[in-house]
């Protein structure tokens, strides 16, 4: 299956104990190669592409809930530094 994870940059109403600082910048980008990394050692996944500026296409070989279960420690990681916005199956089609 193929699914697309959509990220966004932190915001002011995204601080708190969690995150107490605004990042960088020009740090999104790098962050979001790291989360590419992270996710392509998952097991089950089989490939990892970048989708434009903010989004990511996985390749895997389970089904979308169960990759959202190993994604919540990456999210947790990078939490930080960048927003989950949409996980979706992709089949192709979608804008």
């Amino acid at each position: 299956m193929r699914y697309r994870a959509v990220f966004r940059e932190i915001t002011q109403e995204d601080l708190d104990w969690h995150c107490m600082f605004m990042p960088d910048e020009d740090s999104f980008d790098m962050y979001l190669r790291a989360l590419i990394y992270d996710a392509s050692q998952l097991e089950g996944v089989a490939e990892v592409d970048r989708d434009g500026l903010h989004a990511i296409f996985i390749t895997a070989d389970i089904a979308i809930d169960a990759l959202k279960e190993k994604f919540i420690p990456l999210l947790r990681s990078h939490w930080a530094h960048l927003r989950l916005s949409s996980f979706d199956t992709y089949d192709g089609d979608q804008a």
